[in-house]
């Protein structure tokens, strides 16, 4: 199964947890995809700005 890290300001970055990616059409787990705090998402908004890259942000609000 793959599991992914972020790209951050061209570092590949490492999160404590991660989520899985589930296939519609089966059910099944695919991969595993980071989540990161809101720490990593203001460090990626800084660099995308810095370097003039546009954001878009989806946010899903956790518990």
């Amino acid at each position: 199964m793959s599991e992914y890290s972020l790209l951050i300001n061209g570092d590949l970055v490492k999160t404590k947890d991660s989520f899985p990616v589930i296939n519609p059409a089966n059910g099944e787990v695919f991969a595993r995809a980071p989540e990161c705090s809101v720490e990593q998402v203001n460090q990626a908004v800084e660099a995308a700005e810095k370097w003039n890259v546009p954001v878009s942000i989806a946010m899903v609000v956790g518990e």
